[in-house]
């Protein structure tokens, strides 16, 4: 009887540990991890390759789920969400507040905060960084972006 009890509970215990384990192990888990303190610079809109220079077009996360960066010209900063449901890392980002100076391209930094607004979902793989979003015809974008090393 009392083996039976103690095979029961090791059974449980040995269960519980790899459950535990494989959550951790997960690359899915540890995504929102990876982001906090990093900054990124977009590289390639969907399948084109992305280059103004300087520190244009990036986006930075901060641990109170807080993102911040720079468009053409004007720095932002807002909150996202961020979620793993069924292993698709989603991502949303709540409204955008932004400085309000001139830009020679206002056109390309509204389309920027416009992409971020509507980002769906996201994942990291070491230095790049791929978010989703869709623009006002509903068509899928896809966009890149570089880790920037400090």
């Amino acid at each position: 009887m009392k083996l039976g009890i103690f095979s029961g509970i090791v059974l449980v215990a040995v269960m519980m540990a790899s459950c535990c384990q494989c959550r951790k192990s997960s690359s899915f888990y540890d995504q929102f991890d990876k982001l906090v303190g990093t900054e990124w610079k977009l590289i390639q809109k969907d399948d084109k390759a992305f280059n103004v220079g300087g520190d244009n077009y990036t986006i930075a996360f901060g641990e109170d789920k807080r993102i911040f960066g720079m468009g053409d010209c004007n720095r932002y900063s807002g909150v996202m969400d961020y979620s793993v449901t069924r292993n698709v890392q989603s991502l949303s980002i709540g409204q955008l507040a932004s400085t309000r100076m001139g830009c020679m391209d206002m056109a390309g930094e509204n389309q920027f905060f416009e992409f971020l607004r509507n980002a769906s979902s996201i994942n990291v793989d070491d230095d790049l960084m791929v978010i989703t979003s869709k623009n006002a015809a509903q068509e899928k974008q896809r966009w890149v972006f570089e880790k920037i090393k400090k």
